[in-house]
């Protein structure tokens, strides 16, 4: 089995989101936190946005994360890594679809961003929807967190108000799929 990877845009965009929250303090004390490999590629900005990195690598980085801020930061960083990851073409466009649509089309997208694993569209009623991660290798706990933030951010930016986004099955350390429920007004 291949080592799963990641785009090096999650790199960038985490080292982007720490700055604008907590300035190059807050990226240095992530840096520190990180194995040393990591934090110097992230210093000399060698992680390229359309290069493919090893998951294990962007857990690391998350876990440098949560020690500086907990998992309510950790979800911050997934939020704000959403925000900056999509341009305001991109959020007049979500603004278009509905909540429930974007979700389906991010199941076409995932590939894009992961050589392993798939989101898909399980269920969705009005102001409701339900969707799977599976085959998900090498995710930690602090991956599922930032990427359950990073959905609700999703479906807000699509204009969904009171978004609540909350794993039903799986998405624990080692976990290999899981199960969210969303619902919005």
């Amino acid at each position: 089995m291949a080592e799963p990877m990641i785009k090096g845009l999650a790199f960038n965009s985490v080292v982007s989101a720490v700055r604008s929250l907590k300035g190059e303090a807050g990226v240095e004390d992530v840096l520190a936190a990180v194995p040393p490999g990591i934090a110097q590629r992230l210093r000399q900005r060698e992680f390229l946005v359309a290069g493919w990195y090893p998951v294990a690598s962007y857990c690391q980085l998350l876990v440098g994360v949560r020690q500086l801020g907990g998992e309510a930061f950790l979800r911050e960083i997934g939020a704000a890594s959403m925000r900056a990851d999509l341009t305001s073409i991109h959020r007049l466009v979500l603004k278009l679809l509905s909540p429930s649509t974007l979700m389906s089309i991010s199941q076409r997208m995932f590939p894009r961003y992961f050589t392993m694993g798939k989101i898909e569209l399980v269920s969705k009623e009005d102001r409701y929807l339900r969707a799977r991660y599976s085959e998900c290798q090498g995710w930690s706990r602090e991956m599922w967190v930032e990427q359950f933030a990073g959905a609700e951010t999703f479906l807000q930016l699509a204009g969904a108000k009171a978004v609540s986004v909350r794993p039903v099955l799986g998405g624990r350390q080692g976990d290999t799929e899981a199960v969210i429920e969303a619902r919005w007004s």
